[in-house]
């Protein structure tokens, strides 16, 4: 619920947490659509629309930019860096 939180606060698009039963491991949250960012992207590629991509690849580096712009050090816990091997 935080990095939801965060994220909102940044400007990205994130689904509402409607409900939330953390024992269960349940969470209900509103839809963002059918429609997968990198199949329109592919799609874009492939029917030769450079400026659609442009703008998808924009759009989603600008998402990232303010996520990042917004952090804060300490507010969540630090991501572990070793991958578990196989």
């Amino acid at each position: 619920m935080q990095v939801a939180q965060l994220l909102l606060a940044a400007g990205v698009h994130v689904p509402r947490i409607l409900e939330v039963d953390f024992e269960a491991g349940f969470m209900l949250v509103t839809d963002l659509g059918t429609a997968l960012y990198l199949n329109a992207l592919k799609e874009a590629q492939a029917a030769g629309d450079t400026a659609t991509c442009r703008k998808l690849m924009r759009d989603a580096l600008d998402a990232l930019i303010r996520f990042q712009l917004t952090s804060r050090k300490d507010v969540l816990p630090a991501v572990r860096r070793s991958v578990p091997t196989p």
